[in-house]
C-alpha cells in the first residue's frame, strides 16, 4: 500500500506531508545560503516559497491540535507519533518525518541566529554613521530605555 492510499479523516496524506516537509527543508537550506551572501539574493522569493510550504502543513497542524485536545500529553513529538500511528505509517516513514522535522527546526534556528546577527551588524553600522539614535528606544532585554534620546551629530 502506498502512503498516498492512507488518507484519513485526521488530516493530510503522508505523501503530502513528506512533500511539504522536503520542500520546506530545501527552502531553509537555500535561505541559509542567501543570508550569508551579500545582498541576500532571492530571499524574498525563498520566504514566499517557505510560506507556501507552511500553508501546505496547516492541515497537519490542525490534526495535531485536535489530537492534543483529546490527549493527556501536549508533547509535539508524542502527538506526531500518535498521528503517524493512526495513519498506519511504516517505521521508515515515521523515522523520515521525524528526521526532516528535526532538520527543519535546526535550520530554522540557525537562520534566525544568522538573521539576528545581520540585523545587529546593520544597526551598528547605522548607529556609527549617525543614521539612528545612539540611545535606542528598546534594550536588548526588551525593556524601554528612558532618558535622553537623539540623533548622533555627524559633521562632514
Amino acid at each position: 500500500m502506498e502512503t498516498s492510499d492512507r488518507l484519513g479523516s485526521d488530516g493530510p496524506s503522508l505523501d503530502t506531508i513528506l512533500g511539504a516537509l522536503g520542500r520546506l527543508q530545501d527552502c531553509l537550506e537555500r535561505e541559509t545560503w542567501s543570508l550569508v551572501q551579500p545582498g541576500t539574493p532571492d530571499l524574498a522569493a525563498i520566504a514566499a516559497e517557505k510560506m507556501q510550504c507552511l500553508d501546505a502543513l496547516l492541515p497537519l497542524d490542525r490534526a495535531l491540535r485536535a489530537l492534543a485536545d483529546q490527549a493527556e500529553t501536549k508533547d509535539p513529538k508524542s502527538l506526531l507519533q500518535r498521528w503517524l500511528m493512526k495513519q498506519a505509517a511504516p517505521a521508515d516513514i515515521v523515522s523520515r518525518v521525524q528526521s526532516i522535522l528535526e532538520t527543519c527546526q535546526r535550520l530554522n534556528q540557525r537562520n534566525g541566529i544568522i538573521l539576528l546577527a545581520r540585523q545587529r551588524h546593520v544597526a551598528l553600522a547605522l548607529q556609527t554613521l549617525g543614521v539612528v539614535s545612539e540611545n535606542p528606544l528598546y534594550t536588548a532585554q526588551g525593556g524601554v530605555n528612558v532618558g535622553r534620546r537623539g540623533m548622533t551629530s555627524v559633521r562632514v
